[in-house]
């Protein structure tokens, strides 16, 4: 799939870019190829860089001291995973693995700052963070009301 193909399909940050936006993020950093159950950062990493996901799927999980863990989310082709303590400096909320053989796009963080601070791209990164927050929201809601059964055909 093209980058043209991807910005047009996903549902990640590549659907909220303009194309030309979209091919600048994508010449951003480093190209990799990961391996499936592969380890992007850990929580509590220091966030460095963020990844541009441009084939495959990666799963965000969290710990707790407890020992429990939960999926928060599983993000594609078109997202963007790392970006949040790239910009506020803080540390990794959450573990992220690769579920898939991935092509990923490894961002230093200065470059990332830079890039969004871009007139072009700043309200569209902002409508896609506002996005996963919907999203966090829904997906909160549904694992406190609704039962195992229910949530498991809306999945499916």
């Amino acid at each position: 799939m093209d980058v043209d193909d991807l910005s047009a399909s996903s549902g990640g940050l590549a659907s909220f870019l303009s194309t030309t936006d979209w091919a600048a993020m994508c010449s951003l950093g480093s190209r990799c190829l990961m391996a499936a159950d592969y380890p992007l950062f850990r929580q509590g990493d220091e966030g460095e860089h963020a990844y541009v996901i441009l084939s495959g799927a990666v799963k965000v999980v969290r710990g707790e001291a407890a020992g429990k863990s939960a999926i928060l989310t599983i993000r594609g082709a078109g997202d963007v995973v790392g970006d949040l303590a790239v910009i506020d400096g803080g540390r990794r909320s959450g573990t992220v693995s690769t579920l898939t053989p991935m092509v990923v796009r490894v961002v230093p963080g200065a470059s990332f700052r830079r890039f969004i601070e871009r007139p072009s791209v700043t309200a569209a990164y902002a409508r896609y963070t506002v996005n996963r927050l919907r999203q966090s929201d829904v997906q909160r809601t549904e694992i406190a009301v609704l039962p195992v059964r229910q949530r498991l055909r809306r999945v499916s």
